[in-house]
């Protein structure tokens, strides 16, 4: 009996872990440049003095689709949509490398570009200030220009360039914050290859429709295991009255 209930745990704790992910998913729908996480999980055979006849499944860092979402066309000069393997580079708060193709670009108070409240890196490693009042325009290349309140035009200078670069799925793990990460903290080169849409930004991936029947068969299956493990029980107590009257 311990063995089916042992199995039938497991595979709730299962569904449980990939209910979570998915409602992460669901809940990211509208998240600028998201990419929909899939949940892994790899198996351990359990190590004992018996034979090895049972094996622990447990989830691993998932992984996640590298699908692009739809592109957004706003306007705004502040917005980029990094085409096809390009990211966007943000610092984080212990100073290491994150990724993002969330392209909504925002000034804080400080005339800094952010993106989530992180700021973008230039190609030089360092943090963009725009001038105050500046008016701001971005090239298709990341190279970002300014003019200035009632300048002409043709005054129009170049501040700087935003540093893109370019990595595949496999390279990136996403931490609890939504930034990509590369494993042990690499930093990634510079890629000029890498273009961007000024005035749109990437949309979720997230199949919003798909997510809500994955999150009612994550539950659905879930109840059924526990079912079971209650029939088990049940089974198991019922078979323990029997033997306790046979024995009377």
């Amino acid at each position: 009996m311990d063995r089916a209930i042992y199995t039938m745990m497991n595979a709730a704790i299962s569904e449980s872990e990939r209910h979570s992910i998915t409602a992460n998913n669901l809940s990211n729908a509208s998240t600028s440049g998201f990419r929909a996480q899939i949940p892994t999980a790899k198996s351990i055979p359990i190590q004992g003095p018996t034979l090895s006849t049972r094996t622990l499944s447990i989830a691993t860092t998932p992984m996640h689709s590298s699908a692009p979402g739809p592109i957004y066309y706003s306007g705004n000069n502040l917005d980029v949509a990094i085409m096809n393997d390009g990211w966007l580079t943000v610092q984080l708060k212990n100073g290491t490398e994150g990724y993002t193709k969330n392209g909504n670009i925002t000034i804080n108070e400080e005339g800094k570009l952010k993106v989530k409240n992180y700021p973008l890196l230039s190609s030089e490693g360092s943090e963009i200030e725009i001038p105050p009042g500046a008016s701001l325009t971005i090239s298709n290349d990341g190279v970002i220009s300014v003019l200035g309140a009632g300048d002409s035009p043709k005054s129009i200078v170049s501040i700087g360039k935003l540093k893109l670069v370019k990595a595949k799925p496999n390279e990136f793990y996403l931490n609890n914050n939504g930034i990509f990460m590369t494993y042990k903290n690499k930093k990634l080169t510079e890629d000029t290859s890498v273009k961007l849409i000024s005035g749109a930004f990437e949309e979720s991936n997230v199949q919003t429709i798909d997510a809500i029947i994955k999150i009612i068969n994550n539950a659905r299956n879930f109840e059924i295991n526990m079912k079971i493990i209650n029939d088990i029980n049940e089974n198991s107590r019922l078979s323990n009255q029997i033997l306790s009257f046979n024995q009377a």
